[in-house]
């Protein structure tokens, strides 16, 4: 399947069970990951994120429960529901993310193509929209 990496975008989860259990795997756009992480949210009313990344490409993929992600560039404003067994999303840099449990005790695993680095991050609504304003050429 051919990815489109400059913009979000939901793609389905390969998964094979039998009386085992089940097998889910990801299949990774060009981009090599080179950290993988999880959040998990033990109500459904904590926000999570509310941050961008100048040049971090993430992937979010649901491990139990749902998430809504919303995500926010410009003008722009993205809405994607990510379903454990179902679907992951890409998420390229330069997206202001807001993320929210849907389901007691949720997981959302996390890869990211770079390790951590503090100076990526973008913690201030307002410093991302200057952020933006300044480099718009990617948007």
């Amino acid at each position: 399947m051919q990815k489109d990496t400059n913009s979000p975008q939901i793609f389905p989860l390969s998964a094979y069970s039998d009386e085992r259990g089940d097998l889910v795997s990801v299949e990774f756009p060009s981009t090599a990951m080179k950290r993988f992480y999880y959040i998990t949210a033990s109500n459904k009313s904590g926000i999570r994120g509310l941050h961008a990344h100048k040049n971090l490409t993430q992937i979010f993929v649901p491990i139990i429960g749902s998430w809504k992600v919303n995500l926010f560039k410009g003008e722009k404003h993205y809405e994607f529901i990510l379903a454990s067994k179902k679907n992951y999303l890409f998420l390229p840099a330069g997206y202001w993310r807001e993320l929210e449990s849907l389901d007691e005790f949720s997981v959302l695993g996390v890869m990211a193509d770079d390790i951590f680095r503090e100076e990526d991050y973008i913690r201030d609504p307002l410093e991302f929209k200057e952020w933006e304003k300044m480099n718009d050429s990617i948007l």
